[in-house]
């Protein structure tokens, strides 16, 4: 201790200034009121600047010579908050200044549309940059040129950190989607895919990661217990999540979306009882514009769950109809309908041959049934149609070319007097009945073992006349059933 005084001077016990005698933290707390004890005796011997403290005040730095100052008048020097009136006048300059070029960032970060999703990326990033860069260039004016001091400089330099810190963390969040937006910009790459939501999702985390990052450090560095906050987040942030669990259901959806990828921006699909278009695949949700225009959006958390029929995958459509024709139609003209329709599907352009097929399917209420179907060699919707059309056409005159007609729900009513049945053939069919219940041969309710082998191959197929039918004649043993 300095003799009569209450000035401490301490040895550091470690540090860089480790051994050395420096004031002690009580005594530089003092120190303005040591000085106000002071300021008021004679100097004891010459010095070069006499009032070292009111120079301090009123001068500034290199680019305010302390010749300005004095030519200034006497009450733009004098102290207001421990600081000269013309410092305080200058800081408002520079803050206008700077409040007039942030609102000029502000406006460039608007720009940009979402036609083009980088340019608006880039332009976001314009008002992070410019404080990140404008705000020690602030301070640098303030503290060295304009000389703050005390508590008014203490504040500002504590401000203009946080403030830098606060900007690199905005700008390391900003620069993410600049990334995300350059690589989407790739031509294989739809700008509403799932990969491209998936792309900007994993940026943003590190964009979020490198900005907390940068929060945590300023936070040490103006001495906020980051520690703490850290554990105070960590519980906070478990009842976050089990607040946000839908939305992080439908985010693993997403992930789960793109890893089969059931369907793309574009696809038309259905999904449930929902038909129509992909428009767009979040990570959230994903949008379907149906046939009428409506725009439905579907969870991927359910989406995930239903089944998803994707018509775009398709290499070929299918056409599908059934011809009922008249029941006056003969054995003869319905065989020449199906060779025609045969030959017709075949023979078209578009449609894939070996899948063409005219099958006499069965008797209707009121018709004959022929089912028509082929797959037609297009993944067009459009172009599908064009194709069906023109095959029903063809069907319509082939129908009419076979001299018989389209069926429809009706009935008939013959006037004429019954025969009735025919005696002989009756008398013919109970005469072998009778004859199979006497020989032991009633294959009722099933044939015997050698009843099934004596038919087998007895009938000829195809029938006799067929172009794929064998040339030789055949002999056809006569069965006794």
């Amino acid at each position: 201790m300095i003799p009569n005084t209450e000035i401490v001077l301490v040895r550091a016990p470690s540090g860089p200034h480790s051994g050395e005698f420096l004031f002690s933290a009580e005594t530089v707390a003092k120190a303005d009121t040591f000085y106000e004890r002071v300021r008021s005796l004679a100097y004891t011997r010459p010095i070069p600047l006499e009032n070292m403290l009111e120079i301090v005040i009123r001068g500034g730095g290199w680019l305010v010579p302390y010749t300005w100052v004095e030519a200034m008048p006497a009450w733009l020097q004098s102290p207001l908050a421990g600081q000269a009136v013309w410092k305080w006048i200058a800081l408002a300059l520079i803050l206008a200044s700077f409040a007039f070029l942030l609102g000029r960032a502000y406006r460039l970060s608007h720009r940009g549309s979402s036609e083009r999703p980088f340019r608006r990326a880039l332009a976001q990033m314009a008002l992070p940059a410019f404080i990140l860069l404008a705000t020690p260039a602030v301070a640098y004016l303030a503290l060295l040129h304009l000389n703050l001091r005390g508590g008014v400089a203490s504040v500002f330099e504590l401000l203009a950190t946080a403030v830098i810190f606060l900007a690199g963390a905005w700008i390391c969040w900003r620069f993410a989607p600049v990334v995300a937006e350059a690589v989407i910009a790739s031509p294989n790459i739809p700008t509403e895919s799932i990969d491209a939501h998936l792309i900007r999702i994993c940026t943003r985390l590190l964009g979020m990661v490198a900005g907390a990052a940068l929060l945590a450090v300023g936070a040490d560095r103006l001495g906020l217990p980051v520690y703490g906050i850290i554990a105070g987040l960590g519980v906070g942030g478990l009842a976050i999540a089990l607040a946000a669990q839908p939305t992080v259901e439908n985010l693993i959806g997403g992930f789960t979306l793109f890893a089969d990828k059931p369907i793309r921006v574009g696809d038309s699909c259905r999904c449930g009882s929902d038909e129509g278009t992909v428009e767009s695949i979040g990570i959230r949700s994903t949008r379907i514009r149906g046939a009428d225009r409506t725009l439905t959006t579907i969870p991927n958390a359910a989406l995930s769950k239903m089944s998803v029929v994707n018509f775009a995958q398709r290499d070929r459509m299918l056409i599908k109809t059934v011809v009922g024709v008249r029941y006056e139609t003969s054995p003869e003209q319905l065989r020449y309908l199906l060779v025609k329709f045969r030959e017709m599907l075949r023979g078209h352009p578009s449609i894939h041959a070996d899948s063409a097929r005219a099958q006499f399917v069965g008797f209707g209420a009121s018709s004959l049934d022929i089912e028509v179907s082929a797959f037609v060699l297009t993944r067009g919707g459009a172009e599908f149609l064009s194709i069906r059309e023109d095959v029903l056409l063809r069907i319509m005159d082939l129908v009419e070319q076979s001299g018989t007609g389209f069926a429809f729900p009706s009935q008939t009513l013959y006037f004429g007097r019954d025969g009735g049945l025919d005696p002989n053939r009756t008398q013919a069919a109970e005469a072998q009945v009778r004859q199979w219940r006497d020989e032991g041969r009633l294959p009722l309710p099933n044939f015997s073992p050698e009843q099934r082998q004596q038919m087998r191959g007895s009938v000829a197929s195809p029938p006799p006349g067929s172009a794929e039918a064998p040339t030789a004649k055949s002999s056809l043993s006569p069965t006794n059933s």
